[in-house]
């Protein structure tokens, strides 16, 4: 089985070292590409459909249908795990948001948080604490722009 993904496995590569202005809106569209290949071409793997999904549901653009398409994925990505994955919940739970299901968004993302605590993960558990607050709140969670990732 492979190993559960984790959050620092969600963030995409830095736009840093790439130049042009065509790069700012081609590598998005890359990035989503990618991540929905390597979905379909592995689809037992926990830690493809959990990135895949991640990166639907907290993409600035996203929308109700692709949180579905986002919550599919999480929930196939959560039954492979067969326990409490805290990144995988906090995935399932910002797949809701993004459906505009923020009860389970809020839910779902206490359940992650509990996970995280437990495992002794202090830093993705105070990362999934803000999510919970922005959902109960019945707003999504926008990932950072790849521009300021890795930095």
């Amino acid at each position: 089985m492979a190993a559960a993904p984790t959050a620092s496995s969600r963030s995409a590569p830095t736009a840093s070292s790439r130049s042009g202005m065509g790069d700012r809106f081609l590598w998005p569209a890359i990035g989503n590409f990618a991540l929905a290949l390597a979905a379909r071409l592995a689809p037992r793997s926990p830690e493809a459909l959990n990135n895949a999904a991640w990166y639907l549901a907290t993409d600035a653009d996203a929308s109700p249908a692709e949180g579905e398409e986002a919550i599919g994925l999480a929930e196939r990505a959560a039954a492979l795990t067969e326990g409490e994955n805290p990144t995988v919940f906090d995935t399932l739970a910002a797949a809701y948001a993004v459906a505009g299901r923020f009860d389970d968004a809020a839910t779902t993302a206490e359940r992650a948080l509990a996970a995280a605590s437990r495992e002794g993960d202090e830093e993705l558990a105070a990362e999934i604490g803000e999510r919970v607050e922005l959902y109960r709140r019945d707003r999504t969670y926008v990932r950072p722009p790849l521009e300021e990732q890795g930095r």
